[in-house]
């Protein structure tokens, strides 16, 4: 491979040169085609074609060539040569729709697809739990149309790390993963894309399972901006995502200063709980005996101000319906709220528990009870 090695050196020398770069294509192209499948000539022939896309113009010439086609032809049999396809993949689609357009019609997403589902039980350590969503990211970004080709990809990712263990070595691909799903915000399919099961799943099981503050708080950053679409919202509340984020409540994490404890997770968790309990449909489905309990425990010792406001708002949410306020009285939540009108109670405090209170006070057949709890008295 010393060949390869003088070419390299030719168009770091010249980079803006098409020639330079035509030069290896063509030596690249010969090699794979006499390689006879050696993992290791494979992996460095694309290796120096990835090395080469880094570039405007070794992007430009690589995706001409149509060599990508040779590439998926060969067996992607090694780790390393894996590697070498997806960076070879992300350099080609960087800032580059041609590129984008050369993988999808070659048909890597779909080899990729094969390949890394076969890879389920290795080693979870691998790079290429790390590279994959970076490759994807860069076949997506401003590229709108992509989920519905790259979906199969991103679900076999997602199967990953829906079984992913609690270890701080794990962090950078979690992150990396969760980086990329928070950049599809604005695609075609995205709703199709966060209602799969394998998707739902790893992101909850992220949430509650994986301890470490900046997965948690990328995490919790995502859900905040998806549920804002009631559908998606729903699929989440059905797959446990209530339990994940109680936990996170109590601000429970490893931080990096090596607190146990993060006010931001508590806070974000907090202000997710909220978000869920005013979409209407949804309320029913997080109706629980563990969430009633920790309404009246945030309302009785609040960890937090922010905590008793947020019990006032999530309770102000259930109570839109006469049945469901009735169902209220019958708890504790009332008499805390009206202890907490008073001077000394911060304003953000008052405003959510007088909210939740009117809430209550529409419904008829509840006012006789607030005012034997001393509403009017308190007011």
């Amino acid at each position: 491979m010393e060949d390869l090695k003088c070419l390299i050196q030719k168009y770091e020398e010249s980079p803006d040169n098409p020639d330079c770069y035509q030069e290896l294509v063509t030596i690249c192209r010969a090699k794979i085609r006499v390689s006879n499948g050696h993992p290791e000539d494979v992996s460095q022939i694309i290796r120096a074609l990835a090395d080469a896309a880094r570039s405007v113009t070794g992007r430009e010439v690589v995706v001409a060539s149509g060599i990508i086609r040779d590439v998926v032809k060969v067996n992607w049999d090694t780790e390393e040569i894996v590697i070498q396809v997806c960076r070879l993949g992300g350099n080609l689609c960087f800032d580059n729709p041609e590129g984008r357009k050369c993988i999808l019609e070659a048909s890597v997403l779909d080899k990729l697809s094969e390949t890394m589902d076969s890879k389920q039980q290795d080693d979870s350590l691998s790079k290429l739990w790390f590279i994959v969503p970076s490759f994807l990211h860069n076949y997506c970004n401003e590229n709108p149309h992509s989920l519905k080709s790259a979906g199969k990809l991103i679900l076999v990712a997602a199967r990953h790390f829906q079984k992913i263990e609690n270890k701080q070595e794990y962090v950078e691909q979690v992150d990396n993963f969760i980086t990329f799903l928070s950049g599809l915000q604005h695609h075609e399919e995205k709703t199709g894309l966060f209602t799969e099961k394998d998707t739902v799943t790893s992101l909850v099981h992220i949430l509650e399972n994986f301890d470490f503050e900046p997965s948690i708080v990328a995490v919790l950053d995502l859900l905040q901006e998806l549920f804002e679409d009631v559908q998606i919202c729903n699929v989440f509340v059905e797959n446990r995502l209530v339990c994940a984020i109680m936990k996170r409540s109590e601000g429970l994490c490893v931080t990096e200063s090596g607190e146990a404890v993060s006010e931001d997770v508590a806070s974000q968790a907090l202000d997710l709980l909220a978000l869920i309990s005013s979409h209407g449909a949804i309320v029913p489905k997080i109706l629980s005996s563990e969430l009633d309990m920790s309404l009246s425990l945030w309302m009785t010792s609040p960890p937090s101000p922010h905590h008793l406001a947020t019990a006032a708002l999530v309770a102000g949410n259930i109570a839109t319906s006469d049945s469901a306020v009735l169902q209220l009285l019958d708890t504790t939540v009332p008499g805390l709220l009206v202890s907490h009108v008073n001077p000394e109670s911060p304003g953000k405090v008052l405003h959510a528990v007088i909210g939740c209170l009117r809430n209550l006070a529409v419904c008829l057949d509840a006012r006789d009870k607030l005012a034997q709890l001393g509403l009017v008295e308190m007011s």
